[in-house]
């Protein structure tokens, strides 16, 4: 009798609760993060010429105007439905 593979009690507990749906939507938000950072990379020697006092609200601002440069609305509405 041939066995098949088992799944983990994990796997199978995700599967029953719709966590496989979440990996598309995890993937679009490491996506999105990729992008804040590739901005920020982008606009380092602005970024060293920042105070040291003010580097993380300088970053904020770079992943922020990364962020509003694509339309989040679907993003928006999949994640509120969680």
């Amino acid at each position: 009798m041939a066995s098949r593979p088992q799944s983990s009690k994990r796997q199978r507990h995700a599967h029953r609760n719709g966590l496989p749906a979440l990996v598309p939507l995890a993937q679009e938000l490491a996506g999105l993060y990729d992008e804040m950072l590739r901005h920020e990379a982008a606009h380092s020697a602005a970024l060293h010429a920042v105070r040291d006092s003010h580097s993380a609200s300088a970053r904020n601002l770079l992943h922020y105007v990364a962020l509003r440069r694509r339309d989040i609305r679907v993003l928006q509405e999949r994640l509120a439905a969680l």
